[in-house]
């Protein structure tokens, strides 16, 4: 094969590993000079090593961002190296070479196997890492994250064709809901450790400004984890548990009647307005204090 021509495949490759959309002019172009199905997978593998080094110093978000590049479209363009070989095919069915023949017939197959035992398997532990990560950062206001980004690595772990391919390892085999075990646990872990540090410690007469701060708080992480946790799953309703066992603690609600009282009486319709605005945000909250204020108000005849 000459210099230009393995330029040319080795060019072809770049592209398919590049997971961008490849045009039939080039698959055309190089369906020409392609005499070796073998050097043609030296070369994807060469080049997959490549790209598999260069993803372990990427950042999280990028990681993540490759990795589900490559999830979604690796099979289109391993069916795209598998045509570039189909010229090469018919003149080996030609001359009735049934092994060479067999081995184009593969390729796709064989290409498949290739990518996802050097992308797809191997940086399945740093993908995961990497997501629990972007989430921390982003809690620590560290990282402005797509949640649309974590949505996508989530609903990859629920793609019953990735959790065979992991099953496969015999690490792995442990493993029987790549959702749960490797996402789900961990991250309900960090999300109680992160919010058991910042929990706040109250002082007297401090209630409402305390509601109005953590409803807020509340709030603005519940309507974020909503865009990027799977409907289908537990993990939302489980992460409010643990929100609000954290932070409507005790006999928490038991002054707001006394507060709220206290703030009619010096006519502060801002900080009354404030707080109800607050609450609106996050039903726990709203609801125990439309009750308290139903059973103090209504049922004693005021």
């Amino acid at each position: 094969m000459s210099n230009e021509n393995q330029f040319q495949i080795q060019y072809f490759i770049n592209q398919i590993c590049s997971c961008e959309q490849v045009s039939p002019k080039l698959i055309v172009k190089t369906q020409s000079i392609i005499s070796d199905p073998e050097y043609v997978k030296a070369c994807l593998e060469s080049t997959l090593n490549d790209l598999s080094e260069n993803a372990q110093l990427m950042s999280d978000v990028d990681l993540l961002v490759f990795y589900i590049k490559h999830w979604k479209n690796y099979r289109l363009m391993c069916d795209a190296l598998y045509a570039s070989c189909l010229s090469l095919n018919l003149r080996r069915i030609q001359y009735n070479y049934s092994q060479e023949e067999k081995q184009i017939e593969n390729i796709s197959v064989t290409s498949q196997r290739i990518w996802e035992k050097i992308l797809i398997k191997s940086l399945f532990s740093r993908v995961t890492k990497a997501c629990l990560n972007a989430i921390d950062e982003h809690r620590n206001n560290r990282l402005n994250l797509d949640p649309n980004i974590i949505n996508d690595v989530l609903n990859i772990y629920s793609d019953e064709n990735l959790y065979k391919l992991i099953k496969q390892d015999k690490i792995n085999r442990t493993i029987t809901d790549i959702y749960i075990d490797c996402f789900e646990s961990q991250y309900l872990q960090n999300a109680q450790k992160f919010f058991s540090d910042r929990k706040n410690h109250l002082r007297a007469g401090e209630i409402i400004e305390y509601l109005i701060s953590i409803s807020n708080y509340l709030h603005n992480e519940l309507t974020f984890a909503r865009r990027y946790l799977p409907e289908e799953r537990s993990t939302f309703s489980d992460l409010t548990d643990i929100l609000e066992h954290l932070f409507f603690f005790g006999n928490i609600f038991h002054n707001v009647w006394n507060d709220l009282e206290l703030l009619a009486e010096q006519e502060n319709h801002f900080q009354i307005a404030n707080f109800y605005k607050a609450i609106n945000q996050v039903p726990r909250i709203k609801n125990v204090v439309v009750e308290l204020i139903e059973t103090e108000f209504y049922h004693s005849g005021r």
